[in-house]
């Protein structure tokens, strides 16, 4: 048994020498091709744990963006809505200025409207307004100064404008109040003012205190004193007035006795109007105190010593086309006042006149006013000016001449 093993060893030996070569003779490419694709699953295991290992940091990124973008579209959007909240605060405070100036505008005519279609004194109406009548007709009285009725609706303001409101209303009550009983100055206009500047006056403070729309308790009584002087300034202005008509209808005077007519510069211009057309038809009549032929002549060589001395002042009484060539030039020291200025808009011609008396003391200072043209003589247009001079003027006749030739 003993001689047995060896064999059966040796027989084993020969049976692994042949599997041995078996797998030798397995193709070489066949072994690579699978060690390959080993290679290849283990590799793509690999990629996958890669892939795995980022994708939880790839998609918090995401997220972040995908957050910040909200938020910037968010701060757009509320951006956006301020913008459009702010044009709609300007527009809604552009309308309501438009309806306070509409509102103005609206009362301002009404007063104007009423204030010319008025046929009695406002002083005669609330002097009557005693009773029940009374009262009814000053409050009509009272809605045609201010433009509505005392207790009318009016559009509602909001807060911080009633607070302004009632704090320009303050101001201007101390102010009022202070101004005494002297009715410009509650009105705060000159002691001179028109009557449209004391209607535009009063308009602004009836709007700023009247008792519908100031919420002051003296609303009341400061209202009362701007009414009062109000009326007071209406009628010192109507008293002026009169009394300026009075005066233009005194600066002309016709003297029958003596044929004069004489004219205040100061005098509106129709008035001067009238008057120079007076005098013309006057002229022509032959029924004017001095006529063109009575101004007495005086020739150059007089002029010349006169005014050496200087004794004399000189008119230019010369139209544009007549200045021309070496007499182009006024003399020196000459007023320049054409024939047909004086005549035709003598208003134009006034502050040279008033120079001239102011200078000659209307020629009772000794010196000769001397006119002069180039048609010159008794006939000539020097001479017509100087007539116009003393007839509706009041100048000397006694110093003033018509140059000769």
């Amino acid at each position: 048994m003993e001689s047995m093993c060896p064999a059966k060893v040796e027989a084993d030996k020969h049976r692994e020498a042949e599997a041995l070569g078996e797998r030798a003779r397995i193709p070489e490419n066949e072994r690579t091709a699978g060690e390959a694709s080993i290679a290849s699953s283990e590799a793509r295991d690999q990629h996958r744990a890669v892939d795995v290992g980022q994708e939880a940091p790839r998609a918090e990124r995401t997220r972040e963006a995908e957050q910040a973008h909200h938020d910037v579209s968010e701060n757009q959007e509320q951006h956006e809505a301020r913008e459009t909240q702010q044009e709609s605060n300007v527009k809604a405070e552009k309308n309501n200025e438009a309806k306070d100036a509409d509102k103005c505008h609206k009362a301002e005519v009404s007063q104007q409207t009423t204030m010319e279609h008025e046929e009695q004194p406002k002083a005669e109406v609330h002097h009557a307004a005693t009773g029940a009548e009374g009262e009814n007709l000053a409050k009509k009285t009272q809605t045609a100064e201010v433009g509505y009725e005392p207790g009318q609706e009016l559009e509602m303001l909001s807060e911080s404008q009633q607070q302004q409101r009632n704090a320009a209303a303050e101001v201007s009550s101390k102010r009022i109040l202070q101004a005494g009983n002297s009715w410009h100055k509650v009105l705060n206009v000159a002691p001179t003012a028109s009557a449209e500047d004391i209607k535009r006056a009063f308009h602004e403070l009836a709007l700023l205190h009247h008792p519908d729309k100031c919420k002051l308790d003296s609303a009341d009584m400061i209202f009362k004193i701007i009414q009062k002087a109000y009326e007071e300034g209406l009628s010192k202005c109507d008293s002026v007035l009169a009394r300026e008509h009075k005066a233009e209808e005194a600066t002309v005077c016709v003297f029958e006795s003596s044929k004069s007519l004489q004219v205040s510069l100061s005098a509106s211009k129709q008035v001067l109007r009238q008057t120079m057309d007076s005098w013309e038809d006057a002229i022509d009549a032959g029924t004017s105190e001095h006529v063109i032929d009575d101004i007495p002549l005086i020739t150059v060589e007089e002029v010349v010593d006169l005014m050496l001395d200087g004794k004399c002042i000189a008119v230019d009484v010369r139209e544009a086309d007549q200045r021309c060539g070496a007499l182009r030039d006024s003399l020196p020291g000459a007023f320049t006042l054409t024939y047909m200025t004086v005549l035709k808009t003598p208003e134009k011609a006034a502050p040279v006149i008033a120079q001239l008396q102011r200078s000659t003391a209307r020629g009772t200072d000794g010196r000769s006013v001397i006119c002069y043209s180039r048609n010159g003589g008794s006939g000539g247009t020097c001479a017509g000016v100087a007539c116009i001079l003393t007839d509706v003027f009041g100048f000397n006749p006694e110093s003033i001449y018509s140059l000769e030739g």
